[in-house]
């Protein structure tokens, strides 16, 4: 389990496996395909914009990019995919699957509905819930 002390005093993981477990793939009628995943940039814009006091606590960005010229390492979407890393299946019931995308041929971008940028670090990790 991630020691972090910000990770476990605001109770981040229980808040990201309600934001995972909120996801539904609507294409999916019949619920084959499971939950959809998230990339750690999608988790970080849901979860900053519902809990923002996560992110001004630990003192960063919640996205960075290649357009600012740095590896993402002093962001929220970068925290995220790190702890939830560390997470195993088996602490304490966790719920989350954890995948990665690659980056081949791939440019993806991200929209908090105030600014727009890209993913700095591929491949990109993934998380999605599972029941």
């Amino acid at each position: 389990m991630a020691s972090d002390p910000i990770w476990r005093k605001q109770e981040v993981l229980g808040k990201v496996v309600d934001i995972l477990s909120s996801q539904r793939n609507r294409r999916d009628k019949v619920g084959q395909f499971g939950y959809p995943f998230l990339t750690s940039y999608q988790i970080a814009i849901l979860l900053d914009a519902k809990y923002p006091e996560i992110r001004r606590e630990l003192g960063m960005r919640l996205g960075g990019g290649q357009e600012q010229g740095d590896p993402d390492q002093d962001s929220l979407a970068h925290y995220l995919a790190t702890q939830l890393s560390r997470v195993r299946r088996n602490d304490r019931g966790c719920k989350v699957e954890k995948a990665l995308l690659s980056g081949d041929r791939c440019k993806i971008s991200f929209n908090t509905g105030e600014r727009v940028f890209e993913s700095a670090v591929y491949p990109l990790s993934m998380f999605r819930y599972r029941p």
